[in-house]
């Protein structure tokens, strides 16, 4: 009997092996990551919806107009539509170090930065534009449309 020369190579069990074991490697990396990233997101998002809620009542308990201010590292509330620096008081609130927020403009998001903030009107009656907000914080997404009589989110995960 001839024998056949083996060639160099990995056999196919070799290979199922190994890409299972880096497949148990990944996956075991993104459920530690994931649950953090997603419990940042969540906290920043029950934040978010309490602010807006509170700009909505301070605007009706003092009878004026409040405007929040929508930046890539806080959000806060203002008696002016142009100066963010003045304060009603209440501390601002800070936004995630990688967290991205997007306002939609038209038909699209666009991407909150520090040379384009957006501002959202309360008026003295507690109504608003209705408007959308949008924001990342690695893999978790969240959307919100509010309401412009109770500035209520509806929310869509994404």
């Amino acid at each position: 009997m001839t024998e056949t020369p083996r060639r160099g190579g990995f056999t196919l069990l070799e290979l199922i092996v190994t890409l299972s074991i880096v497949a148990l490697f990944i996956g075991a990396a993104l459920s530690f990551t994931h649950p953090r990233s997603r419990k940042i997101a969540e906290q920043f998002d029950a934040e978010l919806q309490v602010y807006i809620r509170g700009a909505r009542s301070l605007a009706l308990q003092n009878d004026a107009s409040v405007y929040l201010h929508f930046t890539p590292s806080s959000i806060l509330l203002s008696p002016e539509i142009t100066d963010a620096e003045l304060s009603l008081g209440v501390p601002a609130l800070a936004v995630p170090p990688d967290l991205e927020l997007y306002s939609m403009s038209g038909s699209r998001w666009v991407r909150i930065t520090k040379g384009s903030p957006y501002v959202q009107l309360f008026s003295r009656s507690g109504l608003t534009e209705p408007f959308q907000i949008r924001f990342r914080y690695e893999e978790a997404d969240f959307e919100y449309s509010f309401d412009a009589l109770s500035a209520m989110p509806v929310e869509t995960e994404l």
